[in-house]
C-alpha cells in the first residue's frame, strides 16, 4: 500500500495547489473581469466541454487499465492512444468552431473566445502520459509537470490582470496551461529512459481500445450536457451576467472533487489486481470506498452550508452574493458525484460501461426538462435543484432499473451504513 499512499499524496499535493493557487487566481480574475465577462469566459469553457468526447474517445481509464495488465505493450498502447486523441482533438476544435458560428453568429467576442479555448484539446493529448504514469503508480510526474504549467499561466494571469488586458489574454492562459503541461510531460518521460519516439500506432490496438472505450466516450459526451447545460441555459433565459453568478457558484462546489478523482486513479489498477486474486476483498473494498465517499461529501456540505455565503462575498466580493444560492444546493450534488467515481472504478474492471449510457441518457432528459422548469421559476437557484435531483437519479434510481447495476447499486446505499461496512468486514476476515 505504500505506492499508493505516495502516488496520492503527489496527487493531492498537485491539487492543493491547484485549488489553493487557483482559487486565489480565479477570484482575482473574476473581480477583475466582472460577473458579466466572467460569465462570457465560463459560458466558453461550458460549451466547449460539449466537444470533450470527440478529444478524449473515453480512453482515459480504459488505456490505464490495458497499460496495468498488459506493460509489456506500453509503446503500442501508447502510440495508438495518442493517435486516436489528435485526430478527435482535431475533429473537435473543427465542430465546436462550426457549431458556435451557427449558434451565435452576432456575438464576435464568444466566437472568438470560444474558439481559443478550444486550442486546449490540441494540446491535451499529451496527456496520455499521465494514464502511463497513473498504470505504474507513479503520479508524482504527472503533479511535477502540471504544477510547473500551472505557475507559468498563474504568472501570466497576474500578468495581464495588471497590465488591464481583455478577456481574450485570459482565454488564450488556457491553451498555454495545457501547452507547457504536454512539454513537461515529454521531457520527465524522457527523463525516465523512454521516448515517444518509440511510440507506435498499432491498428489492432486502436480497435481493441476503442471496443472498451466507445460506451464511455459516449457517457463522458451524455455526462457533459447534464453538466455543462445549466450554464447554457441559463445564458438563455437570465443573460451572461447571471452565468457569472452560477459559475462562481459552481466552481467552489465542485472545488473539492479533486479528492475522489485522485482516490479513483490511485486506486484502479489496485483494484484491477484485487478482483483477479480476491473476488471478495475486493467487493469489501468497494463498500469501503463507497463509505468513505458518501460521508466525505456530507462533511464538505456541511461545512459549506456554515461557512458560504460569508466565503463567497469575502472573496469574490458584494458583487456575488446572490451566487450562495445556487452554492448551497450544489455542494450537496458532491455526495453522489463522489459515489459516482468510486463506482466507475467497479464499471471499468467488471467492463459494464456500456450501461452508462443508459443511466447518462435518462440523467440529460431529467436535467433538460429540470432547468426549463426551475430556471424561470427560481433563477440560478433552479439549475442547482435541477442538477441535484439529476444527481440522485443518476446514482441511486436510475441504476435500480437496470438488473447488471442494481446490486451494486443497493450495496452502495447500504454502504451509507457503518454497520453494514463492519459485517461486511467480518465476512472477509471469516473466509
Amino acid at each position: 500500500m505504500k505506492k499508493y499512499i505516495i502516488n496520492f499524496n503527489w496527487l493531492f499535493l498537485e491539487k492543493i495547489i491547484k485549488i489553493f493557487g487557483g482559487l486565489f487566481i480565479g477570484i482575482w480574475v473574476a473581480r477583475y473581469l466582472g460577473p458579466h465577462d466572467f460569465g462570457v469566459l465560463s459560458y466558453a469553457l461550458a460549451f466547449i466541454a460539449f466537444f470533450s468526447w470527440a478529444s478524449h474517445l473515453g480512453l482515459n481509464q480504459i488505456v490505464v487499465r490495458e497499460l496495468t495488465k498488459y506493460p509489456e505493450k506500453r509503446d503500442n498502447i501508447l502510440g495508438s492512444a495518442f493517435f486516436m486523441k489528435l485526430v478527435g482533438a482535431i475533429v473537435s476544435v473543427m465542430l465546436i468552431s462550426v457549431t458556435i458560428s451557427f449558434i451565435k453568429p452576432e456575438d464576435e467576442l464568444i466566437r472568438l473566445v470560444v474558439f481559443i479555448v478550444s486550442l486546449c484539446y490540441i494540446f491535451q493529448v499529451f496527456d496520455v502520459l499521465e494514464f502511463y504514469y497513473q498504470a505504474k503508480v507513479q503520479s508524482k510526474y504527472t503533479s511535477i509537470a502540471k504544477n510547473i504549467a500551472f505557475l507559468i499561466s498563474s504568472i501570466l494571469q497576474v500578468y495581464f490582470i495588471l497590465s488591464e488586458k481583455s478577456i481574450i489574454y485570459f482565454a488564450i492562459v488556457n491553451v498555454v496551461n495545457m501547452f507547457f503541461s504536454g512539454v513537461f510531460l515529454v521531457y520527465l518521460y524522457k527523463k525516465l529512459g523512454f521516448n515517444i519516439k518509440s511510440w507506435r500506432y498499432d491498428n489492432a490496438m486502436a480497435k481493441e481500445l476503442i471496443k472498451y472505450s466507445w460506451p464511455l466516450m459516449i457517457s463522458s459526451f451524455l455526462i457533459n450536457i447534464h453538466l455543462k447545460i445549466d450554464q447554457l441555459m441559463i445564458e438563455h433565459y437570465l443573460g451572461m451576467e447571471n452565468v457569472g453568478l452560477y459559475s462562481v457558484a459552481v466552481k467552489l462546489a465542485e472545488s473539492w472533487y479533486f479528492v475522489p478523482l485522485i482516490i479513483v486513479s490511485t486506486l484502479m489498477p489496485y483494484f484491477v489486481k484485487l478482483r483477479e486474486n480476491n473476488n471478495k476483498l475486493y467487493h469489501y473494498r468497494l463498500v469501503q470506498l463507497y463509505f468513505g465517499m458518501f460521508w466525505l461529501g456530507v462533511s464538505v456540505a456541511l461545512l459549506t452550508q456554515l461557512i458560504g455565503e460569508d466565503a463567497i462575498v469575502l472573496l469574490f466580493g458584494e458583487e456575488y452574493r446572490n451566487s450562495f444560492a445556487a452554492l448551497a444546493l450544489n455542494i450537496w450534488a458532491g455526495i453522489f458525484v463522489a459515489q459516482s467515481a468510486a463506482k466507475g472504478i467497479w464499471d471499468i474492471s467488471e467492463n459494464l460501461q456500456l450501461y452508462r449510457i443508459v443511466s447518462n441518457s435518462v440523467a440529460i432528459v431529467i436535467n433538460v426538462l429540470g432547468n426549463i422548469i426551475m430556471i424561470p421559476l427560481y433563477g440560478i437557484m433552479g439549475a442547482a435543484i435541477a442538477t441535484l435531483i439529476t444527481r440522485v437519479f443518476n446514482n441511486w434510481i436510475t441504476p435500480m432499473f437496470i438488473k447488471a447495476y442494481r446490486q451494486n447499486t443497493i450495496e452502495s446505499i447500504k454502504a451509507i451504513n457503518p454497520l453494514y461496512v463492519y459485517s461486511q468486514r467480518r465476512k472477509v476476515n471469516d473466509q
